[in-house]
């Protein structure tokens, strides 16, 4: 397997802060909200299945997690960990103006004062791909529009990275950019990694590979259509799965996704209320809960 390391990246990132100061804030302003970050990060319940888990190598904790069946509570330290990860995003992104790459941090789109992520998807946006930037015209090395994915980790993980690549490192985060890049219609990636321990970098080209991005559309596609059966889980990934509780006999929490009246395709409440109306999605129960057929069991063991 042959990996492109973008050395000549990798050295112009780290000599930009020879001559000057590069804050971790975006240059544009980014206005008055700079809590939103961190709210986002306790999305308990995520609404849609995102191309940063689609590669995950068990089947049935993704069905479980679309499927709302376990509370995913973050701990403080992890998710102060998540949001120290967009400060380094943020400087990245910086660090490549300053460069003169010309790199769009956030989709120019977004309402103001409120900057998003690029953001493409597909089934109906129930999969999704959120880009952490795009460069129209590429880098010195490859001047071809690119999509751009930063990551910060240990020096532990950041050893294997540059030992090994981004594919065989990790699989997930591999799948991650091929979905990105299939959605969005850009062939080439731009990875970033940073190291948390050293401020090291790693630079690594990625180019489409259409195979790959297509059997994980698939496998979304496959997920999003199966409300009756768990998929078959991997129990080598079971020791820190939120849903292991579940999967040894625990009941599943009582949600619209793990009742029997919810309509998938207008995701609706097909429950009536007092006066005859359809309860709405995501609204206080006001009806009877009943289980899936699939819930009524308990646990997949």
């Amino acid at each position: 397997m042959t990996v492109h390391r973008l050395k000549r990246l990798e050295k112009a990132i780290k000599k930009i802060h020879e001559n000057k100061r590069i804050p971790w804030n975006y240059r544009i302003n980014i206005g008055e909200k700079p809590c939103r970050e961190i709210f986002d990060q306790n999305e308990y319940f995520p609404q849609r299945i995102s191309s940063g888990t689609i590669g995950h190598p068990c089947e049935a904790k993704i069905w479980l997690d679309h499927h709302h069946v376990s509370y995913r509570a973050t701990e403080g330290r992890m998710a102060r960990l998540f949001n120290l990860g967009h400060v380094i995003e943020k400087l990245t992104i910086n660090e490549l103006y300053a460069l003169g790459y010309g790199v769009h941090g956030f989709d120019p789109k977004s309402e103001p004062g409120d900057p998003k992520q690029f953001e493409y998807s597909a089934f109906n946006n129930t999969l999704v791909a959120r880009l952490d930037g795009i460069l129209p015209k590429g880098i010195p090395e490859y001047k071809f529009k690119s999509i751009l994915e930063i990551k910060s980790m240990n020096k532990n993980k950041f050893k294997e990275v540059v030992e090994d690549g981004i594919k065989k490192f990790s699989i997930m985060y591999y799948v991650q950019v091929q979905i990105g890049m299939s959605l969005s219609k850009i062939p080439t990636c731009v990875y970033i990694c940073n190291s948390k321990d050293n401020s090291d970098v790693y630079c690594e080209l990625i180019k489409y590979h259409k195979p790959t991005a297509v059997y994980y559309k698939k496998r979304a596609k496959r997920i999003l259509s199966n409300h009756d059966e768990i998929p078959q889980k991997d129990t080598s990934e079971c020791y820190f799965c939120t849903h292991k509780d579940f999967c040894a006999g625990a009941p599943a929490l009582r949600r619209c996704r793990t009742c029997r009246y919810l309509n998938w395709n207008r995701m609706v409440c097909t429950h009536k209320d007092s006066k005859g109306f359809e309860v709405g999605y995501g609204d206080v129960c006001k009806g009877k809960h009943e289980y899936m057929e699939v819930f009524n069991s308990g646990g997949i063991l």
